[in-house]
């Protein structure tokens, strides 16, 4: 039986056409989160999921076109499950209409354009050939106007600095423009200011230049504060690359000690390197 202390959240991209030709370009690991006042917030995004055998991802695949096929109606969607990978079980959770707020890890590994393939399936178009073979590994966080030292309440102001990195390897989608107030949006986006995402050949490459990008990401907020030393310091844990992996609830153990606030200096070290 499945134990939902030990299971991983994943979540599968799903796109179905009018012919009901169904596609599962990827599977995104969503199982490190904090808790919010509004609900969980999703901390790291990884495609494909980490210590999960293709036995199980395939299974999980499977499972996801069948749920969204069975909707019976074209377009994207994100079918939700948890899993473990030790036993190779999974649980179905939901379905819902869209794409998953994570899908750029996805893209990435495949050189899609999914908003795109949603859009034209929503206007009548087909899922013709087949689909890219997947190269390599994603991940992704997301900078918010959180307070990690007042238990990640929203503390938004003005941005008045954003700067995002380039580089081999990296995305990063600003979600305000400077001079603007990161506002209260869908549940689980609440306060977003850019999301990056970075992709290299092995996980330990993509993990690297995700970290790296995030110190160099440059963010000021006038009247409020952002997450991104906690996420510095999150991408910096030795419970994130531990193998065996390391049990889910290693980062709401962390945050309860009070140990997910950043360490001085390590963000200025990690630039320096």
């Amino acid at each position: 039986m499945l134990e939902p202390d030990l299971a991983r959240g994943i979540e599968a991209a799903v796109l179905v056409d009018r012919r009901g030709t169904v596609w599962v370009p990827g599977l995104i690991d969503v199982t490190l989160r904090v808790a919010l006042p509004g609900g969980d917030r999703v901390v790291l995004a990884e495609s494909p999921p980490p210590g999960v055998r293709e036995e199980l991802a395939r299974a999980l695949r499977d499972s996801a076109a069948r749920m969204a096929g069975a909707r019976g109606a074209a377009g994207a969607f994100t079918v939700s499950f948890l899993a473990d990978p030790e036993r190779g079980e999974h649980r179905f959770l939901g379905t819902a209409p869209g794409l998953p707020k994570a899908v750029a890890v996805v893209e990435a590994l495949n050189e899609m354009d999914l908003p795109a393939l949603e859009s034209h399936l929503s206007r009548g178009g087909t899922l013709d050939g087949g689909l890219p073979e997947a190269r390599g590994h994603a991940a992704q966080v997301r900078l918010s106007a959180l307070d990690p030292e007042d238990g990640f309440a929203p503390c938004r102001g003005v941005v008045e600095v954003l700067r995002l990195p380039a580089g081999p390897g990296l995305r990063a989608d600003a979600m305000v423009e400077e001079g603007e107030e990161p506002s209260a949006g869908a549940e689980d986006e609440d306060e977003e200011i850019a999301r990056v995402t970075a992709h290299g050949r092995t996980r330990a490459e993509a993990l690297d230049r995700l970290q790296r990008g995030v110190a160099r990401t440059e963010i000021s907020v006038r009247g409020g504060t952002t997450d991104k030393a906690f996420l510095t310091e999150v991408l910096d844990r030795p419970e994130l690359t531990a193998r065996p992996l390391a049990a889910p609830g290693w980062l709401d153990r962390l945050v309860a000690s009070g140990e997910h606030l950043p360490r001085r200096g390590a963000e200025a070290a990690l630039l320096a390197s």
